[in-house]
């Protein structure tokens, strides 16, 4: 989450699907759940301008970085969890692709939780 990126793979090319739902489908200001398979929620932010979208060589990379998902896209992050231990799990409501909406009272839902959470890192 310090990267301040939300991230996509695909095929790792331009024009391909990462890019299209990080520069057509999200909106700048849209609210973003960010969550990780196998793990849970682990953000929540704002979407910033397209113009922060960067497809990514692998050598581009963070040293350390766990993804090789090479779209990035820039998020302001209102709230996350430091590590994929701590995320927020408890629902039986997650996204099934990389792009999906979600309804209102699931989206409340995982705000209070993050604001509950000890674990969470809350960045106003």
């Amino acid at each position: 989450m310090t990267n301040n990126v939300i991230v996509a793979g695909f095929d790792g090319e331009l024009g391909d699907r990462g890019t299209h739902i990080l520069l057509n489908r999200i909106k700048e200001g849209d609210l973003i759940f960010a969550y990780a398979n196998g793990y849970g929620y682990v953000g929540v932010g704002l979407a910033i301008n397209s113009g922060t979208y960067k497809l990514c060589e692998e050598n581009e990379l963070p040293l350390g970085y766990l993804s090789n998902n090479t779209h990035h896209r820039g998020i302001r992050w209102l709230y996350y969890v430091e590590s994929l231990n701590d995320a927020i799990r408890e629902f039986d409501f997650f996204p099934r692709q990389t792009e999906q909406h979600i309804k209102n009272e699931n989206a409340e839902k995982l705000l209070r939780a993050f604001w509950q959470n000890p674990k969470t890192v809350i960045r106003f």
